[in-house]
């Protein structure tokens, strides 16, 4: 009897160490859940973060519309700041406005003509600076004109397309 005693409490020693061994994953696991969640936790506040000063440091006049009138003076504001000469301009135009529940859009369209890449790089980042209402929706670049000689850079066609969007006053979100 003894023997048999002994083997079943051989038994249920493996047992309990099996269950044991059982619920150490199953813990190991959740712990490992529980740091991935207070990881992304971290990372949500630092985004939340990042909106709120953003959005405490946002321009106080982005709920004013953005006159498309004020355009064409701003565009040759632009060209002078990136050293692009007017001819460089080769069309600009506004579409109208539209809306969409309580939202009014403006667009805007420009052509660019024989300019370089770095140029077209200066421009925009000159109208961001210059113009943070009406933001580059589109942008396609194209050859334009014939090819340079070795070294010069490749002249180029920007069409821009601009855009801006305000809360029409006095509608509900």
């Amino acid at each position: 009897m003894s023997g048999r005693a002994a083997i079943l409490g051989i038994a249920v020693a493996g047992l309990a160490a099996a269950a044991l061994l059982w619920s150490g994953r199953s813990a190991a696991a959740a712990r490992w859940r529980i740091d991935q969640g207070r990881t992304r936790l971290a990372s949500i506040r630092e985004q939340s973060a990042e909106v709120a000063r953003l959005r405490a440091s946002a321009p106080r006049d982005q709920d004013r519309p953005a006159a498309p009138e004020n355009l064409p003076h701003t565009v040759s504001s632009v060209l002078r700041a990136c050293g692009l000469p007017a001819s460089s301009l080769a069309s600009f135009g506004t579409s109208g406005e539209s809306r969409d529940m309580d939202i009014a859009t403006r667009r805007a369209s420009l052509v660019l003509q024989r300019v370089a890449l770095p140029q077209v790089g200066r421009f925009l980042a000159e109208w961001r600076r210059a113009e943070p209402r009406w933001t580059v929706t589109g942008i396609d670049i194209a050859p334009h004109g014939d090819p340079p000689a070795a070294g010069g850079d490749l002249p180029l066609q920007a069409s821009i397309t601009l855009e801006s969007s305000i809360r029409v006053p006095g509608a509900r979100p």
